[in-house]
Order: C-alpha cells, then sequence, then structure tokens
C-alpha cells in the first residue's frame, strides 16, 4: 500500500509537470526549457503552498490544493493533447539526429533509478534524523515551527525543499522520497543540454554535454537520494538557462521561471543565499553594462497586461516565507542561521589562510582518486606542499581532528557520502569553468563567475569535512555551458576524424562510470564489489532490494522496528530520544509520538519538564506510555536515572534502542530484568547492523 501511495504521488507530480510544460511551449518555450521551468515552478509552488498551510495550522486541508492543480493540469493536457501525440516523431527525429546509444544508456540509466527512489525508503543519516523527520512532526504539531524537537537541525537548517516530502509523508509512506531528487537530475541533463542548445545552436554538442554532465558520479548517486543537495544544482542550471532567454528573448515565461527558482533556491540549503546573491550581482552587472536593465523594467512595469503576470506572485509568496524562516532562527537562537552550538563548529575560524586550504584541498579531492588509484600519491602531495599548515581549517569532532590524511581520499567503491564526481569533473569542468572565466566573454562568464565565486564562498565559509563533497554538485553541475564551449574551443583545430576520436573516447568514458557508479554504489549495489573473487561467497545481485522491505532498517534493526509495530497499543503516546525517528514514524502512524532533544527542557501543556530531574520520569507516566531511547544516548553518565527506570518500568532492551514502559513490573518481569534476562518470550535475532551512509 505504501508503494502504492508513493506511485500515485509520483503521477500527481508529472500530471503536474506534463501539463505546465505543455502550456509554457505555448509561450516560445523549447521542450528542454518547458520541461526545466515546469519542474522548477512544480517544486516551488508546493513548496509555497505546503509551507503556508503549516505556517496557518491547517496542513490537513492542502488537499484542496492538489485537486485544483490536478484539475488545472488535466484541462491543459486534453486542451493540447495534440502536442502529446506529435511526442513521439519528434522523439524519433531527434533521435536520427544526435544517435540512439547514448540516449538509450541514459534512458536505462533513468528508469533504473527511477525504482530506486521509488521503491526504497530513505538510508541516509540526515534523512533519517531530521531532513524527513521533522515534517513528520510538523504534522504532529500542525505547525512549520516545531515546539518539541531532538534535533537542532531540525529547526535550524533551511527546509525549503525538505518540505516537499510532505507529499508522500502525509501517508506516512517513506517510499518515493528519492523521486525528487531523480526529477532535479532530469533538470540538470535537460536544463543543460537547452542551454548549451540555445547558446550555440549545436544540437549534438549540446547533447554530447549534457550526457557527460549526466555520467558526474556524485550526480548519479543522488538522484535516488531523499537529501536536498541535487534540488540545488537543479536550481542553478535552471537560473543559468532562464537568465540568458530573459536576455535574449525578454519574454515573461523565462523571467517568471527565474524568479522561482531563485526564490525556492534560497530555501533549498543554507548555501543557497550566496549563490543567488553571486549570480543576481554578475548579472544584474552584465545586463548593466549590455544596456538591458531599462528593457527589463519596460517588461515589469506592463505585466498588469500579461495573463501570466500571476505566476510572478509565487517568487514574491516564496521571498516571504524565506524571510519567515530567517526571522524564526533569529527569534528562537539570535542567529538568522540556526543555533550557535550547531553552526559555529562549522565556520571557518582561519580567515583567508584557512580558505586558501581548502581551496587546495577540494581541488585535489576533485580527482577522485581512492587509495588504490593514487590517492596515497594526492594525500602527500598535501601534507608536502602545507607542510605546517595541513592542519589549518579542519574541524575537531569525536576528539580528533578530521585531517586530509585520515578523511581526504574518497573511496574506490562509489559512496554518496565520500566519493566526488569522477574523471571527467576534473578533466572536464574545472578546465572549462577556469577557460570560460579568462577567455569568453558575455554571459558565459557570467555563470562562469558565479560558480568559482560559488566555490570560493563554501572554502572560505566552512571548515574541511570528509563530507563536503555533496556541497559541490550546484558547481559541476551548473558547469554545462562552459564544459560545451571549452569542448568547442577543443574541437576547433582537430581535423574531423580526430573529433570523432575524441568524442568517443569522452562519451566511452561516461559510459563506463556510469555503469560502474550504477552498478557498485554503496547500499545500492546491483552487484556486490568484488563478492565474484571471494571463493564460497554467493553472489547476490540487487542488494538494494532488501530495503524494500519496511521492516529492514540497517540502523535500528528488524526486531525494534517489528516490537514497534506489533507489541504497542493502538494510540499509544511516545516520548522519543534519539535520531532514526523516520522508520518508527512511518510505520506506526496511529502513535503520538513526541521528539524531544537529550538535555533539553522541553513543555507539555505549559508544564516544564528535565529529563535530569528524577521528578520527570515520577510525572511522565500521566503524559506517556512509553519512553523510547535509541542508541546510549541515556546511559552516558546517567547510570541514576537508567537504574530508577530498571526499578519503577518494564525495559525492553534491542541493539540500538530501548522500549521503557512507563507501568510497574510484575515481580517476574522485575526478576528478569535484574538478571538481564530477555523480556519477551522469543526474541528474534535481530538483522541490519550495517554501518549508516552518511
Amino acid at each position: 500500500m505504501d508503494l502504492l501511495t508513493a506511485g500515485l504521488t509520483i503521477l500527481e507530480l508529472w500530471i503536474l509537470i506534463t501539463g505546465l510544460a505543455l502550456r509554457l511551449r505555448e509561450h516560445d518555450a523549447s521542450p528542454g526549457e518547458s520541461f526545466t521551468y515546469a519542474v522548477l515552478i512544480v517544486f516551488g509552488f508546493f513548496s509555497a503552498t505546503i509551507q503556508t498551510f503549516f505556517w496557518l495550522h491547517l496542513p490537513q486541508l492542502h488537499w484542496g490544493v492538489d485537486v485544483i492543480a490536478l484539475g488545472w493540469a488535466g484541462r491543459e493536457m486534453v486542451l493540447r493533447r495534440a502536442r502529446l501525440r506529435a511526442i513521439p516523431a519528434a522523439l524519433r527525429a531527434w533521435l536520427g539526429e544526435v544517435g540512439w546509444f547514448t540516449p538509450g544508456l541514459l534512458a536505462l540509466c533513468l528508469l533504473y533509478m527511477l525504482i530506486q527512489g521509488w521503491w526504497m525508503h530513505p538510508l541516509d543519516g540526515d534523512s533519517l534524523s531530521y531532513n524527513m523527520p521533522r515534517i513528520l512532526l510538523m504534522m504532529q504539531e500542525k505547525s512549520l515551527f516545531l515546539t518539541n524537537f531532538n534535533e537542532y537541525r531540525m529547526v535550524s537548517y533551511p527546509y525549503g525543499h525538505d518540505i516537499l516530502h510532505y507529499l508522500t509523508l502525509r501517508w506516512h509512506s517513506p517510499y518515493g522520497s528519492g523521486h525528487l531528487s531523480w526529477l532535479a537530475y532530469l533538470v540538470v541533463v535537460v536544463g543543460t543540454y537547452a542551454l548549451v542548445l540555445r547558446f550555440t545552436e549545436n544540437r549534438k554538442l549540446a547533447w554530447l554535454t549534457a550526457f557527460l554532465i549526466a555520467s558526474l558520479k556524485l550526480l548519479l548517486m543522488q538522484a535516488t537520494s531523499a537529501k536536498n543537495d541535487l534540488p540545488a544544482a537543479a536550481v542553478a542550471v535552471g537560473s543559468f538557462l532562464g537568465a540568458y532567454n530573459v536576455f535574449t528573448r525578454r519574454g515573461l515565461v523565462d523571467l517568471a521561471a527565474l524568479g522561482v527558482a531563485l526564490t525556492y533556491g534560497a530555501s533549498v540549503k543554507g548555501y543557497m543565499p550566496a549563490f543567488v546573491g553571486m549570480f543576481g550581482l554578475f548579472y544584474t552587472g552584465f545586463l548593466a553594462q549590455q544596456g538591458r536593465l531599462r528593457p527589463l523594467w519596460t517588461l515589469l512595469r506592463g505585466l498588469k497586461a500579461k495573463p501570466l503576470a500571476t505566476l510572478l506572485a509565487l517568487p514574491l509568496l516564496l521571498t516571504f516565507l524565506t524571510g519567515l524562516y530567517f526571522a524564526q532562527n533569529y527569534a528562537r537562537h539570535q542567529n538568522i542561521f540556526g543555533y550557535p552550538p550547531l553552526v559555529e563548529p562549522l565556520k571557518n575560524k582561519d580567515g583567508l589562510l584557512g580558505g586558501a586550504v581548502n581551496m587546495f584541498r577540494y581541488t585535489l579531492q576533485s580527482l577522485d582518486l581512492s587509495t588504490s588509484t593514487g590517492g596515497l600519491l594526492v594525500e602527500d602531495l598535501h601534507d608536502a606542499v602545507l607542510g605546517d599548515y595541513k592542519e589549518v581549517n579542519v574541524r575537531f569532532h569525536n576528539n580528533h581532528n578530521i585531517t586530509f590524511k585520515r578523511y581526504g581520499t574518497p573511496p574506490f567503491i562509489p559512496n554518496e557520502a565520500r566519493s566526488w564526481f569522477g574523471p571527467l569533473g576534473a578533466l572536464l569542468v574545472i578546465p572549462g569553468v577556469l577557460y570560460v572565466l579568462f577567455f569568453v566573454p558575455g554571459y558565459p562568464r557570467v555563470v562562469a563567475l558565479t560558480l568559482v565565486s560559488f566555490f570560493v564562498i563554501l572554502s572560505f565559509q566552512i571548515v574541511f569535512i570528509q563530507y563536503n563533497n555533496r556541497f559541490f554538485s550546484l558547481f559541476f553541475a551548473g558547469s554545462g555551458l562552459c564544459a560545451a564551449l571549452f569542448l568547442q574551443r577543443l574541437f576547433r583545430p582537430l581535423p574531423a576524424w580526430n573529433v570523432a576520436l575524441l568524442r568517443g573516447g569522452l562519451i566511452a568514458l561516461a559510459s563506463v562510470v556510469m555503469i560502474f557508479t550504477l552498478t557498485f554504489h554503496k547500499y545500492k549495489y546491483a552487484l556486490e564489489p568484488f563478492a565474484f573473487f571471494e571463493r564460497g561467497r554467493v553472489v547476490q545481485p540487487f542488494h538494494w532490494l532488501r530495503y524494500v522491505d519496511p521492516e529492514y532498517d540497517h540502523d535500528l534493526g528488524r526486531g525494534a522496528l517489528r516490537f514497534f509495530r506489533s507489541q504497542l497499543p493502538r494510540g499509544a503516546r511516545i516520548l522519543y530520544y534519539g535520531t532514526s525517528l523516520l522508520p518508527l514514524m512511518t510505520s506506526r502512524p496511529d502513535v503520538s509520538v513526541m521528539a524531544v532533544n537529550l538535555n533539553k527542557e522541553f513543555l507539555i501543556g505549559g508544564e516544564r519538564f528535565n529529563v535530569d530531574h528524577e521528578s520527570t520520569w515520577k510525572r511522565l507516566p500521566e503524559r506517556f506510555d512509553y519512553v523510547v531511547v535509541e542508541g546510549s544516548k541515556l546511559t552516558e553518565g546517567r547510570a541514576a536515572l537508567l537504574e530508577y527506570a530498571a526499578s519503577h518500568f518494564i525495559v525492553t532492551p534491542f541493539r540500538n534502542l530501548k522500549f521503557i514502559q512507563l507501568t510497574p513490573p510484575d515481580d517476574a518481569t522485575r526478576a528478569r530484568q535484574a538478571a538481564g534476562l530477555p523480556l519477551l518470550p522469543d526474541p528474534e535475532e535481530e538483522e541490519g547492523g550495517e554501518e549508516r551512509e552518511e
């Protein structure tokens, strides 16, 4: 049933995107431009409407928006059905120009990733702990701003994209969450093709560039993730496309799409205001230099006479909602970026030196060389060049520095948490951006300046962490125009057979990277890496299918989830300490879960509680039936409280979870607890135990 509701949500998104894309085609947008704009406008539309209904404490009424939007999109599809019928013929003609191999390979990869994004529940730590659980908590409180929470990230980091998970979570389904990133991946590919084609009018070059960008390793892995890094990259691609079209043809549709992309994008991730600000600065300067500011102002003044002028109300609403987010952060934390003890340790404290060192580190990491393919030489080069400065601007975490020597080398097996963008990221993207920056004037230089500035800002603002790779998806995904112009420059002096050889080599390299990444992607691999070389090992293909099972969770274990599903009474009231809220809350939507931060005082009905006080435990049974404690969060330094719980309540332990039933145990249960014996009559051996994906 969960897969069905996820499938219906995916269908709803596609109906809206199709209807809107068909409407945009009536306003001189090409097929690629229409699709790119439609996805970003649908993202921005749902982000704005869902936030608004939560802000009004009426999220349960959002279904009315879905009905109206689906009705409008269905009407557009009926009115423009002739365009729908013409798509197969247009696709065959396009394939006749660009060939069948690369589109066919990419189509197969897209189908495979579509199934993964639909069937799998999230695996990464961020999605399990705050990206998606905070939406479930918002649903319980019917509020955009949480009162009780167990992670400060829930109330610190932007939620403009994460709020879209409400579309599936309202059915209490963890499935389908990867489809948003899959759509964002399509925007990167199609938007790159549309922009390069618009600028160069070379269809083969446009498709080659789009295919090469599609093969970047980390983008492929993020295409099935519930995280928000790839949607941020899609915003960059859509903004570059919309801005160029505003410059060349000054269309209202382009202006509206640009406005939605930038205002929605500013709420996706914490670093996105930096991108929006730098792009706005360079683009405005470019328009002023070209004498285009006055025509743009004339277009804005004449909006009242335009049928699509109402579309420009969406950027205004998104801007207001983003302002609400920053205002709430300041009111709660006295810091617009979030809880100071959370965000301050992530900031660069070493000034210009720290930023310069990080730029050097990230450039080395972009080579994406593992220890078995030259990564050790990269580590030695890092230490040799930096010398005494090799630990500048690194994060101190878990009692040690996260140094480049220890954490800077990506693994050989593709891993979303640590891998970078593959060989083409270093051989094509970085040289392409630098080439355009120094040698190509006009609008492409605006793109290059924006990307380089974004790279510099990230390097100078954030400490070095091994997981910073994902922040650079925007840089690499947004580089398509620069990469195309770099390829065009490489092809220009070469004879035709050399050009064909170079194109073939690039396509072969991209194809190998694409197949290798999707085949051996950690946690989602089709074939287990190196299993063929282990004697007696049974090779189990499509390892990721185990995650389709709703009772499987590689962090909590099957036993804890099964207990939560089957043993808790209907309507149970849960107080939760821990991080992996998502699998518990989606498995039992009938129970009430209050998540609180350990060591944090919390209010219930105006009454103040503190988990460090024994008096709290005496009062909790009035409000709750169970306390659920994940990991060792209650054991460290709190032996007295554990002893109190063990002697006064029924404690059911699992591998990484404790269920404390707030009722006095009978004599037999008390004896079993005292002897350390299991309370369940037939406890199952727990499964899971894999390292959680970061």
